[in-house]
């Protein structure tokens, strides 16, 4: 199903603690995004921000990365 590449944060938690299998080093921000158009919200990890300035509500945009693999690591979002 395509997608916008802009969305919203419905929710967040930021992930203090590290652990091997995690997609980047913590501190880190694990997002809900309703994509636009979308009927429900993904999670995905919000790179690029300072935890303390995530809010519900804040305009975030896909970066994708330049050599993908074919999994959800393909791509995060970042304050848009």
């Amino acid at each position: 199903v395509p997608l916008k590449e802009t969305g919203v944060v419905t929710g967040f938690t930021v992930i203090h603690y590290a652990e091997g299998y995690q997609p980047v080093k913590a501190p880190y921000v694990l997002a809900l995004v309703k994509p636009d158009g979308a009927d429900v919200p993904m999670a995905q990890v919000l790179a690029d921000v300072d935890p303390a300035k995530v809010t519900i509500g804040m305009k975030v945009k896909a970066r994708f990365a330049e050599k993908r693999i074919g999994s959800m690591l393909d791509f995060c979002f970042t304050p848009a």
